[in-house]
C-alpha cells in the first residue's frame, strides 16, 4: 500500500498536469517500461476504442465515431506522423466493426420490431461495451501494472492517459515488433 501512495505522490509532484503532444507521450511513456505491459496495452486499446466506438454509434450517430477516430489522427499528426498513420491503421478494425454492429442492430431492430424491444437491444448493447470497455481497462492497469510494472497505474495520470492512450499503444506495437523508438524523434 505504501508503494501504491508513494508512485501515487511521486507522479503528482513531478507535474502529471496534462501535457500535450509529444510531452504527454514522454510523460505517459514513464511507466509503461515493461515490454509485457507495452503488449498488453497495444492489444487493449483496440478493444477500449471499439467501445467508444460503438457506444458512440449508439447514444449519438457513426459520424460522432468518424470525428473521434479523425480527431485522434490529427492531433497524432502533429507531432508523431509514422505514428498517427500506424494508428489509423491499428484502430481502423475497431471503428468498422463497431459500425457494422450499428448498422445491423438498425437494420435489423428499427424495421421488424416495437420500440420497447428495440430499446431494450440498445440497453444490452450498451451494457455490453461497457463491459468490454472495463475488461479491456481492467486487464491493462491490473495485469499490465500491478504484474508488470514498478508504478501501479497510469489513472494517476488520467488526462494524459486519455489522449496519449491510443499512440502509446500504436508505438508500443512498433517498439516490440519493429525495434522502432517508444518516443518518436
Amino acid at each position: 500500500m505504501y508503494d501504491i501512495l508513494y508512485n501515487a505522490d511521486n507522479l503528482f509532484r513531478n507535474g502529471t498536469q496534462f501535457r500535450p503532444g509529444l510531452e504527454g507521450l514522454k510523460l505517459y511513456s514513464q511507466i509503461h517500461g515493461n515490454n509485457t505491459n507495452q503488449i498488453i496495452h497495444a492489444l487493449g486499446m483496440p478493444v477500449v476504442a471499439y467501445a467508444i466506438f460503438g457506444l458512440s454509434n449508439l447514444h449519438l450517430n457513426t459520424a460522432s465515431s468518424i470525428l473521434i477516430y479523425l480527431f485522434y489522427f490529427f492531433y497524432y499528426a502533429s507531432f508523431d506522423i509514422i505514428g498517427s498513420f500506424c494508428s489509423l491503421l491499428l484502430f481502423f478494425p475497431s471503428l468498422c466493426s463497431s459500425m457494422i454492429e450499428y448498422y445491423d442492430f438498425q437494420h435489423y431492430y428499427d424495421l421488424k420490431y416495437n420500440t420497447f424491444i428495440y430499446d431494450n437491444k440498445k440497453l444490452k448493447m450498451t451494457k455490453y461495451y461497457i463491459k468490454m470497455f472495463l475488461l479491456s481497462v481492467v486487464i491493462q492497469e491490473f495485469v499490465g501494472h500491478f504484474i508488470y510494472e514498478k508504478i501501479n497505474s497510469d489513472l494517476f495520470q488520467l488526462p494524459n492517459s486519455i489522449t496519449q492512450a491510443p499512440l502509446f499503444a500504436t508505438r508500443a506495437l512498433l517498439h516490440n515488433l519493429f525495434n522502432l523508438p517508444l518516443i518518436p524523434n
